[in-house]
Parts: structure tokens; sequence; C-alpha cells
């Protein structure tokens, strides 16, 4: 598993990452790029290699919060001949709390406690979904990351999760992947899927989302003053 040395805290129920300089300071963002911006070329270019134009969203802002995120999706049809296909999904979405820090402690314990309450295997639609209890990591002022496994009818499909908290922004990393056996036609076979490697789908997730701390945290016109 990709995961540092760490110092975890218990604290009123909730988890924190120590990252050696404890809380990034008392400023807090007022704005965020476009998560589409945020995400470093490299990265993209080795773990959605072949991925469409990304799409961005966002829902309309309020007086406490701004949420924007962005999918890059790759083509789930191969070519006619070949024998297998990879496919990967990234989403990223950011979440500012513009009322305070407290505010986005307590959406990561939400998202934490909720991604504890997954652990183990469960009924999906058409299938059942696996989850390995989250791991905390060392980035931002909070960080975890979890792993689910998805069977359906077409097979497994893996999904990496990584949520960080970095001051009052919330980030969310959810990087999917299959590799597939497919038909003359370039096709997907029924029941032929398999999820992608768990520890690489993790090295991808965690250095996606340190790429977008990295993005965020030097966004100097971001803070208040």
């Amino acid at each position: 598993m990709a995961a540092g040395a760490l110092a975890v805290v218990a604290l009123s129920g909730a988890v924190w990452a120590s990252t050696g300089d404890g809380e990034s300071g008392s400023a807090t963002f007022t704005s965020t790029p476009e998560p589409c911006t945020l995400v470093p070329w490299t990265a993209l270019e080795q773990h959605v290699p072949n991925s469409s134009p990304p799409v961005p969203s966002e829902t309309g802002p309020s007086a406490t919060e701004r949420y924007a995120a962005c999918e890059w999706t790759e083509p789930q049809q191969g070519t006619a001949g070949a024998e297998t296909l990879t496919f990967h999904r990234l989403n990223v979405a950011v979440r500012l709390h513009l009322d305070g820090v407290k505010q986005a402690e307590a959406e990561y314990d939400a998202a934490w406690n909720g991604a504890r309450a997954l652990d183990g295997t469960s009924k999906a639609a058409g299938g059942s979904l696996h989850a390995e209890a989250p791991i905390v990591i060392e980035m931002g002022d909070q960080a975890f990351v979890g792993y689910t496994t998805l069977k359906g009818p077409l097979g497994e499909a893996g999904t990496v999760t990584a949520t960080v908290r970095l001051r009052n922004a919330v980030i969310t990393v959810r990087y999917r992947g299959t590799t597939s056996r497919l038909g003359k036609d370039g096709s997907p076979k029924a029941d032929a899927s398999k999820a992608l490697d768990e520890e690489a789908a993790r090295a991808g997730a965690e250095t996606i989302a340190k790429g977008v701390v990295d993005a965020l945290s030097n966004c100097a016109d971001c803070l208040s003053r």
C-alpha cells in the first residue's frame, strides 16, 4: 500500500493525519482555480492517457460553499481485433467551506466515517461491492484513501477514493478502472473485466491528489488576507 509514516491522533472521534507542520495556516481559501486546471498534465498523461476532453461541472454558489468538479473519461470501446482494453475514469472535486475550517473538518470526518462503515462486502445493484478499510495518508491537513471493488455483469471495476482536507477546502479524487477482454468487434466481453491493480491504482490517486493539493497551496490569490 502507498502510505508513508503517519502520526494519527484520535480527537473527538475524528482522525487527524499529521503533515509534520500541523495545520497549514490560519488563512482560508476564498476561491479556487477550476478543478480541470489543478491536475498536472504529467499525471493526466500517465493515469488517463487516452481520455476525452475534460468535462467540468459545478453547483450554484451559496453564501457558505463553493463546489466544482472535473471528469476525465477514456473510451470503453476497444479497437476491432484487439484482445484487451484498459479503461480509466478520473473525477476531481473541490468544495470550499467559506464559513470556516470547522465545517471542512466536519465534511472530512463524515467522509472518513462513511468509508469506515463501508468496510466489508455488501450486495449492490446487479452485483456486490467490496470495500477495504480506509487508510490515513500524509497529505494536506487531513487525508485518507479507500479502495472498493464492484462486481457486476461485465466483471470487476476498482475505484480508489482519496479525500484530503487543506485548510477550509475538501478535495475528493476518484480514480476508477478496469481491464477487459474484448470480443472481435472491440466490445468488452461479459463477466471478463478485472479491476485495476490496487497498489497501482492507489499510487495513481495519491499522485493526482498531491498534484491538486500542491496547485491549490500555491494559489496565493485564492487565500484570504
